[in-house]
């Protein structure tokens, strides 16, 4: 599966300052495409996007808990969690400092290279 690291405007939220609906009136209040950090005696939770809280009737069920960071394996830990769930929408992705950097998610724009690139590895491999 073909993946880009988006960047996006976050919000920092502490989580036991919001509730569902409030989530949803501030997606749809014109940030449809940005994300709310969700914090806990400033540790962080997860990330809500208005897919995943308009997805869930329960705000604890919204919450993207899963994240990356930042290294050398990032494009193969990627792909892990997507192969795990295949209805994932996103995962952030960290440095060393917990500062988000990116959002990696599925790229369909990509997804014609995608399939070609897998066949020349398979033609390749047989080959080989």
């Amino acid at each position: 599966m073909p993946f880009s690291l988006y960047t996006a405007k976050t919000y920092a939220v502490d989580k036991k300052d919001i509730e569902r609906d409030w989530c949803l009136s501030f997606f749809e209040s014109g940030h449809v495409g940005d994300y709310l950090l969700l914090y806990a005696d400033d540790q962080y939770q997860g990330i809500i996007s208005y897919k995943s809280i308009s997805h869930n009737m329960v705000l604890e069920d919204s919450i993207i808990s899963e994240k990356l960071f930042i290294g050398d394996r990032l494009w193969e830990d990627v792909q892990r969690l997507f192969d795990e769930d295949m209805a994932r929408e996103i995962v952030p992705v960290f440095n060393n400092k917990m500062d988000i950097l990116y959002i990696a998610k599925y790229d369909e724009r990509l997804e014609s290279a995608w399939a070609k690139l897998s066949e020349m590895q398979n033609f390749v491999d047989k080959e080989l």
